[in-house]
């Protein structure tokens, strides 16, 4: 038993670690499309 919850564990880790990286990649697409959009506005 206690061996399927070590295993659950981990792929939870491995997707919580999946998640703070989409997560980062968004916050970046985000900055990204700000620094676009103030551009645009400046012209």
């Amino acid at each position: 038993m206690s061996s399927k919850l070590n295993l659950l564990g981990s792929e939870n880790a491995k997707l919580m670690g999946k998640n703070a990286s989409l997560l980062a990649k968004k916050a970046e697409l985000m900055a990204i499309i700000i620094e676009l959009e103030q551009t645009a506005s400046e012209k």
